[in-house]
């Protein structure tokens, strides 16, 4: 009884420490998203976030339709172009 207790404390432990380390390299090494304060009017909400050094996002809230618009700028050919649409409705049930 002893020797399985010993095993599972030992698991455990190493369980731990490895959550312990991939959190620490998460907190150093992983990107804070950004955002920027939004600008609502009507029925819509505008805000821009980071997504990459060289992308911005253009995000839109359709309240009355309750739909995510999601655009992007291209630089190359200087328009935007939509990204990602999401159903609120069905995302937030």
């Amino acid at each position: 009884m002893k020797d399985t207790q010993n095993a599972v404390i030992a698991v455990l432990a190493v369980s731990a420490t490895i959550l312990a380390a991939v959190l620490g390299l998460m907190m150093y090494t992983g990107s804070a998203a950004l955002a920027d304060t939004p600008a609502a009017g009507g029925d819509y909400i505008i805000v821009t976030g980071a997504y990459s050094d060289s992308m911005d996002l253009i995000y839109v809230i359709d309240n009355q339709a309750q739909l995510l618009n999601v655009y992007r700028y291209n630089d190359n050919s200087n328009s935007v172009s939509r990204v990602e649409q999401l159903n609120l409705k069905l995302a937030f049930r």
